[in-house]
């Protein structure tokens, strides 16, 4: 028994008492050096704190609920209870490393057996001509692919409809039986005017006009058509009257008159800068006719209160929208000859 060596290792000897180290049960007395008395130690307490603190007596790995935790089982060597501490192990992630869950466990196998499954298809590109046969595109399969084609394998020909290819996929046309089918244009490109393709709208702002938009509900529409398509509806409207009071705002105005009339509007602020309303006016009587015009503001008159149409004849005004609220009132004189078409005279005397 190595007892005065482990003795010193506890606690100093020097100057110690025999009595004050003896312990029984554990040193024999004639096993404790003497040196000296003048310093007396309780050895046996000593010893006793010393054995009062816990060690490592077992070390396992413990699942709690989802993750796993590292539990350390310690006991005291004075009392000899025991006593727990646990630790979570992380799991591994994309920086450190750690335990693999479970659910990443299952992940791998059914990606695993997604992998297993893709075997035979895929896609390979080749130039084929326009018109590859079904043999053609299965030996091109399996030269660069070196496994037979499955179900969804796709061969695209580069030849067809170049750049942009032809998809030929291999599918199921019958129990058993598949065949290469021919899926139209691979890749889509910008359109040209020579190759179809996918196009693109411009915004519709300012600068933009004429070109298409596309809308948040993906419809198309054309930038500024609603102040062309607006214009277009009222230049080609036509409306046939008997009277010339309150002239509807029309782009083309036939009135057939027999008797004096006076030349009026209805609802000019609706007009809109570029408007024209055309009025022709046919004398169905059989004498001569007065047509009182209109002098005042907004309208510009430059022929006076009024203007004679003679029996069977015509004669045309021209009302002009030019700026916000300002409209120009043109007239132009027609005439027969021999009773064919009417003929345009030029302008009034007045340069009109």
């Amino acid at each position: 028994m190595e007892s005065n060596k482990k003795i010193s290792e506890l606690l100093p000897l020097d100057d110690a008492h025999v009595d004050d180290f003896y312990v029984p049960g554990y040193i024999d007395r004639e096993d404790i050096p003497v040196q000296s008395k003048t310093r007396k130690t309780n050895l046996s307490k000593s010893i006793a704190g010393k054995l009062n603190q816990s060690v490592v007596s077992d070390v396992s790995i413990s699942p709690a609920s989802n993750k796993q935790q590292l539990v350390k089982t310690l006991i005291n060597l004075a009392t000899r209870q025991t006593s727990t501490i646990a630790a979570d192990i992380p799991e591994c992630n994309g920086i450190a490393n750690g335990l693999q869950s479970a659910a990443n466990y299952q992940q791998i196998q059914t990606n695993t057996a997604d992998i297993e499954n893709l075997k035979g298809v895929g896609r390979v590109s080749a130039h084929l001509g326009t018109s590859p046969t079904q043999q053609q595109l299965t030996d091109v399969w399996t030269s660069v692919k070196s496994d037979t084609p499955t179900d969804g394998a796709t061969v695209v020909n580069l030849d067809q409809d170049a750049p942009q290819g032809h998809s030929w996929t291999y599918l199921a046309t019958a129990p058993d039986t598949y065949e290469w089918i021919d899926r139209g244009i691979d890749t889509v490109n910008i359109a040209t005017n020579t190759a179809p393709g996918i196009v693109k709208g411009r915004a519709n702002t300012a600068g933009n006009e004429g070109y298409v938009s596309v809308t948040e509900t993906g419809e198309v529409w054309v930038n500024g058509w609603d102040k062309v398509f607006p214009y277009i509806l009222f230049m080609t409207s036509a409306q046939a009257v008997t009277s010339l009071a309150n002239i509807p705002l029309s782009g083309n105005v036939t009135a057939s008159i027999s008797s004096n009339n006076t030349l009026s509007f209805a609802n000019l602020a609706g007009m809109s800068i570029g408007y024209i309303t055309r009025i022709r006016v046919t004398n169905t009587g059989s004498s001569t006719i007065t047509i009182t015009l209109p002098v005042a503001a907004p309208i510009e008159n430059d022929y006076g209160p009024s203007t004679q149409v003679g029996a069977g004849e015509k004669i045309e005004f021209e009302l002009w929208c030019y700026a916000p609220g300002k409209y120009r009132l043109k007239k132009y004189n027609m005439m027969y000859i021999m009773n064919v078409n009417p003929v345009f005279t030029g302008f009034d005397k007045d340069g009109n």
